[in-house]
């Protein structure tokens, strides 16, 4: 088996296989795929993720942000692992990059521990979401974007309640995943 690296242009070709793994003797069909129509790319949060102290600032999570490209479809997933204390607690927004979209849609799920803390959905790209004053200890998001204008998509963190001296860490390792579909 060879594997090889492919490129947002790239022609992709699939050969259809019989039960036991080989080529189907009789008929042989192939699937093409474009990969620039359906690639998937994701980013993650820089080794030193992002403190937050008195601060209801929306600040962008370095590492966090992709591009879109006008016109297209993108589903995708974002995922915090965090620290927030009960008094300053995690405010995120999406809305803060360069892209903009007419169709969007997101669901978010605050956790601390196991329990969910705090559920949210937005239809507005710039409204705030998953805003949470409490113990905070991961962020959940998925939801889709039809971008109108090619530009950054971004994830942008902030203490819900400014001005309090615990600190609001977004740790390393978090992650944004998207995936164009259109």
């Amino acid at each position: 088996m060879t594997s090889s690296t492919l490129t947002g242009a790239d022609i992709l070709q699939v050969q259809g296989v019989d039960g036991n793994g080989y080529p189907a003797a009789t008929t042989q069909q192939t699937t093409t795929l474009n990969l620039a129509q359906t690639a998937c790319f994701g980013a993650v949060a820089s080794p030193g993720g992002l403190t937050l102290t008195t601060s209801a600032t929306q600040t962008a999570v370095p590492g966090l942000t992709v591009n879109l490209i006008k016109g297209g479809t993108y589903l995708f997933e974002i995922y915090l692992s965090c620290s927030a204390s009960a008094g300053g607690g995690i405010a995120i927004n999406l809305g803060k990059g360069t892209a903009t979209s007419a169709t969007f849609t997101a669901d978010a799920w605050v956790y601390n521990g196991t329990t969910t803390a705090a559920q949210g959905n937005v239809t507005v790209q710039t409204t705030a979401l998953a805003t949470f004053t409490g113990v905070a200890t991961a962020v959940d998001i998925t939801g889709s974007i039809t971008a109108t204008a090619s530009g950054t998509f971004a994830v942008f963190a902030a203490q819900n309640t400014g001005g309090n001296a615990s600190s609001t860490v977004i740790n390393a390792g978090s992650y944004i995943s998207i995936q164009r579909i259109s």
